[in-house]
Formats: C-alpha cells, sequence, structure tokens
C-alpha cells in the first residue's frame, strides 16, 4: 500500500528527519508501553494501597473497642480481686474480734480503784497501761491474770509506783 502525504511540499518532512522520526519511533512506542505500564501498576498499587488502610483502619477501630471492653473488665477484675483479698482478711478481723472480746472480759473484772490507759490491739496481741491503787489490788490483778487461762504470755514492760497514783505500768499480753 502506497502512503499518501496530504501536506504541502513545503511542510514535508526532509529525508534526514524522516530517518530520524523512524529511527526514534520504536524507541519511542517502548518508552510509551513502559509509561504505561507504570501508569497502570502505579494505579492498581494506589487502589490495593488505599484498600490496605481502609481494612487497617477497620481492624485500628475493631482493636480499640476491644481494649476499651477489656479496659472495662480488668477494672472489674481487679475490683472483684480486692474484695477478695478483703473477704480473706475477715478471718484476721475475727482474731483481732476475740482478742477484743478477751480484753473485754479481762476489764470487767479488774478490781476496784484500777484504771486503764491507752490500748491497743493487734491479731493476738493486747498492750495497754494500768494504774492500780496500792499493792494489795495489784496482788490480786496478777491473781486474776495467771488464773486466767486467755493469755498464755505476759511481759510487764514497765512499772513504777508513786503515792498519788499507785502502781503504773505497761502490760503486752499475748493470746
Amino acid at each position: 500500500m502506497r502512503q499518501i502525504n496530504l501536506l504541502p511540499a513545503e511542510f514535508k518532512p526532509g529525508r534526514k528527519i524522516s530517518e530520524a522520526v523512524k529511527k526514534f519511533e520504536k524507541p519511542f512506542i517502548f518508552f510509551l508501553v513502559i509509561y504505561l505500564i507504570s501508569l497502570g501498576g502505579s494505579l492498581a498499587f494506589s487502589k490495593y494501597s488505599k484498600n490496605k488502610f481502609d481494612e487497617l483502619s477497620s481492624q485500628k477501630r475493631s482493636l480499640s473497642e476491644e481494649l476499651k471492653s477489656l479496659t472495662e473488665i480488668e477494672s472489674a477484675t481487679v475490683y472483684i480481686r480486692d474484695r477478695v483479698e478483703k473477704y480473706r482478711s475477715i478471718p484476721q478481723r475475727d482474731t483481732e474480734m476475740k482478742t477484743l472480746e478477751d480484753f473485754d472480759h479481762l476489764y470487767s473484772i479488774l478490781p476496784e480503784g484500777s484504771s486503764v490507759g491507752a490500748v491497743n490491739i493487734t491479731d493476738n496481741t493486747t498492750v495497754f497501761d494500768v494504774a492500780l491503787p496500792n499493792t494489795p489490788v495489784f496482788i490480786e490483778f496478777l491473781d486474776i491474770l495467771t488464773s486466767s487461762e486467755i493469755y498464755k504470755d505476759a511481759l510487764l514492760t514497765s512499772l513504777s509506783f508513786t503515792q498519788e497514783r499507785g502502781y503504773q505500768f505497761n502490760l503486752a499480753l499475748t493470746r
């Protein structure tokens, strides 16, 4: 088939230009194909990246909601654990209550004229200050204390005597 050139003769390319165009035609088409493939790849990668971003955003929202619910569960678990620990400490409170009841019994049988100062009650120990007016009352108190089988140890940490107050001492009793 013959080529028809409708351009006027003055616009007709010269032989060198025609050869140059023919020489660069194949590389130009090659680079055009490469460009189109790259453009298609870039568009495909952009679409893939957008889909992946949307998927990761959705996953992040889902994990954030799950984390929020787990935080509430953790708070409830910590609260329950605290309650369990307090419940387990109740037997210790029972021991302290028994120690208090024992001291109350001892206080009720103190000889007349006695007075009790500071009292400190912990687990199985009661520490208190006692003032007894005279020697017979002091001896009576010691007899009551030794005959009572409530306490297994009694430690007298201080003892003093004055005419106005009588015997004053600090006593630590252990059940």
